[in-house]
């Protein structure tokens, strides 16, 4: 049986499995508003162009986020 260590104690992958998919993200009612900003190409380029190679995100393809809502 296969088992992991979770905050000190011993649980069987199934149970986290199980766990894992019995939970589900709520309703939500939204519909976002059509981008109208720069193109992903465009930010891309300022970001090389303005931003050190230091603070790059891990990402291949950096996400472009550009609207959330609570």
């Amino acid at each position: 049986m296969n088992a992991a260590f979770h905050a000190g104690k011993k649980t069987t992958v199934n149970t986290q499995l199980a766990k894992r998919a019995a939970m589900q993200i709520p309703a939500f009612d939204h519909t976002p508003k059509e981008y109208k900003g720069e193109s992903y190409e465009k930010v891309l380029k300022t970001r090389r162009e303005n931003i050190s190679s230091l603070a790059y995100t891990f990402y291949k393809e950096p996400l472009m986020i550009v609207e959330g809502k609570l």
